[in-house]
């Protein structure tokens, strides 16, 4: 036999596909928790801009979440959803990598935005008297 090298073009993605009887369930049961989860960021985040009392770094590193949450779920669930109804189970190199890169950059962001998160609760909870001052603009 002769080896040769192959260029991968596309995956097939597996698992799914030996539960065909469910196929439409697990469509719906996935649409029904993609769209509350978009609803609920959304609704979070409209109400976060729209409301001044909730322009606390706090509340701003809640909205940035959501929009995080918002993207995670938008960058997967489709081409699941696509899987389940039209049982195309490929996805070429470039679409998985695209996926793998954004999944990697959003964990990244969202590290960062609880590490954030981490230091105002904890200016918050060790120096009370002192977090208008730190989590001031002005401060340098």
């Amino acid at each position: 036999m002769e080896w040769s090298n192959l260029t991968v073009t596309d995956f097939v993605l597996l698992g799914f596909h030996e539960l065909p009887d469910f196929q439409l369930v697990f469509f719906f049961i996935f649409l029904v928790t993609y769209v509350a989860t978009l609803v609920g960021n959304l609704l979070t985040t409209g109400l976060f801009c729209i409301d001044p009392h909730f322009h606390s770094p706090m509340y701003i590193l809640l909205c940035n979440m959501s929009v995080l949450d918002m993207s995670f779920t938008s960058m997967v669930l489709p081409k699941l959803l696509d899987i389940f109804l039209t049982g195309n189970n490929v996805i070429s190199y470039h679409g998985c990598m695209a996926q793998v890169f954004f999944f990697v950059v959003l964990i990244v962001s969202e590290y960062f935005i609880l590490a954030a998160m981490a230091y105002d609760r904890y200016v918050a909870i060790c120096h009370p008297l002192r977090y208008s001052y730190f989590m001031s603009l002005q401060v340098k």
